[in-house]
């Protein structure tokens, strides 16, 4: 009698075991699978994100490559116009020289 008492309760226990091990499958099977598709979701997002950093980038390269060459021509025009102001301000150095030089050579000649 205790035998067969013993064997059904370690059978009772063993179907427990049996029905906890098939609930535990199941419930590791659903997060397996939810894992798998959060995974997805977070590679799809990362792809995007990427996608967005690329054209960012390609846009401020293009940004970049049009504001330098304004940056360019500005600077052109600007060194432009230091050249001439300062050309304006040799010539008129110069010419306030020759005038000098040309009186004092007046001067050498009417004495």
């Amino acid at each position: 009698m205790k035998t067969t008492k013993y064997q059904k309760m370690c059978f009772d226990q063993i179907e427990g075991v049996v029905a906890e091990n098939k609930i535990l499958t199941v419930e590791l099977h659903r997060l397996r699978l939810e894992a798998e598709k959060e995974a997805k979701e977070k590679a799809a997002q990362e792809e995007r994100m990427l996608d967005l950093t690329r054209r960012l980038a390609d846009k401020d390269r293009e940004k970049m490559g049009k504001s330098s060459f304004w940056v360019v021509v500005v600077n052109y025009v600007v060194d432009s116009c230091d050249k001439y102001l300062l050309l304006q301000v040799w010539r008129r150095r110069l010419s306030a020289s020759e005038r000098r030089e040309t009186s004092s050579a007046r001067s050498v000649l009417v004495r």
